[in-house]
């Protein structure tokens, strides 16, 4: 298990503006399959930050700018996978942002941005050697 939790509070809102609290929490397990030649690991990460005035985004000037009309924030995203590792072979299946299924869609990276919706995603990751 990995987390953080962050506090943070700018004396200055008008220079930069941050959510108030954040988290970001990591859990997975691992277990050795077929006597060691497999390793699988299920998790899920989550992560959260208090709602806040973020930062407006114009493409134009292609610059961020202060703006107090949207606040983002305070919705909670959850990640679950399972990963499977054989010998320099990674395979992995992701489900991100599950909550997505269940609520508004109201989830933005800026205003007017939305993040992506809840999505699958299957890969392979495998080194090879020379």
């Amino acid at each position: 298990m990995q987390g953080s939790f962050n506090y943070q509070k700018s004396d200055n809102d008008t220079i930069i503006r941050v959510p108030e609290f954040s988290t970001k929490i990591r859990f997975s397990y691992t277990q050795n399959l077929f006597k060691g030649a497999a390793t699988m690991e299920p998790g899920f990460t989550f992560t959260w930050f208090s709602s806040y005035f973020a930062d407006a985004y114009m493409p134009a000037l292609r610059s961020f700018y202060l703006q107090n009309e949207k606040e983002i924030g305070n919705y909670p995203f959850l990640d679950v996978y399972l990963a499977l590792k054989v010998k320099r072979a990674r395979i992995f299946v992701k489900y991100t942002n599950v909550f997505g299924l269940t609520q508004d869609f109201n989830y933005y990276t800026t205003p007017h941005y939305p993040m992506l919706d809840p999505r699958f995603y299957l890969g392979v990751s495998w080194r090879f050697y020379k």
